[in-house]
This record gives structure tokens, C-alpha cells and sequence, in this order.
């Protein structure tokens, strides 16, 4: 090429369409970015969470933006921006569940490593959630397993916080040849009443997810129980088994971000998540307290020890 004049008008062309395909790239860079198909919220960074994040991870392929609520108020400005194109919202904790639904009321939200959804949903529309809950027919064969003689199964409960609960757990029980005896409270004042009324009349205690019935001293009423009338505690936690309950069935969280990672894919790909069910744990981890059983007189099989996920000795 002889002309230099034709040879810098083309260079400085090349160099405009080189510049212009930057900037589209940067521009399409950022747009994914401030564009997540999920926002995911924590609570806060707490093992049981991150293991809840990493399982849903791995089930869930698809963009997500990650924010920690304890991270401050800042934190929270960023998510606000994230979120107002975002598709779906996925909830850790209940802390995260409740700002997720005060914030942003009509974008779908999925909720692990919760008990429940009602109390922290609030006025958003569409919520669901891969819960910590575990069917009470799965308890009550474990403790079968392990205390074979028992027959009638006590519980004290708030029927407007676990009354679905206890009427399937009527159902299960009498599945199983069981009797579920129980008392209902109002407030935390009636609960010591309640477990005075029925404590001879029973050979297992049930604790379930109820914030009325279950407080610190009535743990420790249950356990007295427990411990005084020889009869096993079935807990809701591995908290309780390490402070002297029998057993629990407690939930594997990497697994619950899982089940949370499957609802998410459906959604995605075009469900509606008012037409998905909230899930229960379906993998639940046996923990054991073997120095309770030794109290309350009862031989745990040793297949069953060994399948145990935590015991304590």
C-alpha cells in the first residue's frame, strides 16, 4: 500500500472496530453480572449455610450473586441492586428469609437451612422452601429401632405454630402401632403444666420445632422426665442429643442446599415456583447419646451405633 493517508484512515478504522468490540464485551460483562439469574442471601457465613451454598452449587449451574447479610448495611445496598433484575431469590437462614421478603415481596424466594417458611415469609408472594423439617414417621421408626417397647409417645405442642405436624404425626403414629399423647399450650407459662398432665401416662417424649413449647427450662423438664421415668427423648437437633436427649434425626445441610439447587432448576427452566412443593429433609444423619442410654437402661444395636453420624460416648 503507497498511499500513507488511505493506509492511517484504515488503521484508525481497525482500531475503532477493535475498540468498539471491547467495549461491546465489556458491556455484555457487566450486564451478566449486574444480571444473576439467582441472587443467593445469607445470614450469615456459618458452617451449616456455606454447606447449604456449596450443595445447592452443585446442583445449580446457573449465574448467581452471593451476599451475606451480616456483612453490614452496605452489603444490603448491593443486594438491592442485584436483585432488581434478578429472577429468583434463594434464602439461607431465616434472618435472610425475612429481609428477602420485607425487601422484595414479588420476586419468587426459595428458603434452606429453615424450620419453617411462615413466620419469616411475611407479605411476599411466592416462597418455598428446602426446610429442616423431618417426617415425624422417620423419627418415630428410628426410635423404634432403637426402643422397641414403646408404645405411647408424649408431646406437648402450640397447635397455631405445629398443629399440621401433629396431625400428621397422628397419622404416622397410629401407622406404626403407636399412641401420640399430647397437651396443647398457649403460651411457654402452660408447658410445665402440660408435661405434669401426661408424664405417667407415657414411655417416649417427642420434642418438636415449636418456639412456644420449647424454651431452655422446658428442655430441661423433658430431660428430668426423661432421665427420672426412664424413657427415651427423641430431640429435634443434635444441640439437645449432646445435652442428654436420646437421639435426633437431624438434617444433612449440603444436602438441603441440594433439594433448595432442584427447586431452583425448575424455575428456571420456566415452573412456576407457586406450582413447587417446600421439601423436608430426606436424608436425615442419626445422632446418638449412648451414655442416655446407658441411664435410662436401654442396649442400642451396634449396626445402629455404627451407622450414626455423631455419637456421643
Amino acid at each position: 500500500m503507497n498511499d500513507p493517508l488511505l493506509a492511517m484512515i484504515l488503521r484508525g478504522a481497525a482500531s475503532r472496530r477493535c475498540s468498539l468490540l471491547l467495549a461491546l464485551m465489556l458491556l455484555a460483562t457487566v450486564s451478566a453480572q449486574a444480571a444473576p439469574s439467582v441472587v443467593v442471601i445469607k445470614s450469615k457465613n456459618i458452617q451449616p449455610y456455606d454447606q447449604a451454598l456449596e450443595g445447592f452449587k452443585e446442583v445449580c449451574a446457573a449465574e448467581i450473586a452471593e451476599y451475606t447479610l451480616e456483612d453490614g448495611r452496605s452489603r444490603e445496598r448491593e443486594i438491592l441492586r442485584a436483585v432488581s433484575r434478578t429472577r429468583l431469590i434463594l434464602a439461607i437462614g431465616s434472618p435472610a428469609l425475612r429481609f428477602a421478603a420485607e425487601e422484595f415481596p414479588d420476586i419468587p424466594i426459595i428458603a434452606s437451612v429453615v424450620l419453617d417458611t411462615s413466620d419469616a415469609a411475611g407479605e411476599a408472594k411466592v416462597v418455598r422452601g428446602a426446610t429442616l423439617k423431618v417426617q415425624p414417621k422417620l423419627q418415630f421408626e428410628k426410635m423404634l429401632q432403637i426402643a422397641p417397647r414403646v408404645k405411647r409417645i408424649g408431646v406437648v405442642f402450640d397447635p397455631g405454630r405445629t398443629g399440621q405436624i401433629i396431625e400428621e404425626a397422628v397419622r404416622n403414629a397410629s401407622d406404626l402401632g403407636l399412641e401420640l399423647v399430647s397437651r396443647e399450650v398457649g403460651s411457654t407459662a402452660d408447658v410445665a403444666r402440660a408435661w405434669r398432665e401426661i408424664q405417667d401416662d407415657i414411655d417416649a417424649i417427642w420434642m418438636v420445632p415449636d418456639t412456644t413449647a420449647l424454651t431452655e427450662e422446658s428442655f430441661q423438664y423433658m430431660l428430668t422426665i426423661s432421665q427420672k421415668r426412664n424413657v427415651p427423648l427423641l430431640a429435634i437437633s443434635e444441640k439437645y442429643v449432646s445435652k442428654g436427649a436420646l437421639l435426633a434425626l437431624a438434617a444433612d445441610y449440603g444436602d438441603v442446599g441440594k433439594q433448595a439447587g432442584e427447586m431452583a432448576n425448575d424455575v428456571l427452566r420456566g415452573k412456576s415456583l407457586s406450582g413447587i412443593r417446600s421439601t423436608t429433609v430426606r436424608s436425615p444423619r442419626l445422632i446418638l447419646n449412648l451414655r442416655t442410654a446407658e441411664l435410662i437402661g436401654l442396649s442400642v444395636p451396634k449396626d445402629i451405633v455404627e451407622k450414626a453420624a455423631q455419637v456421643y460416648e
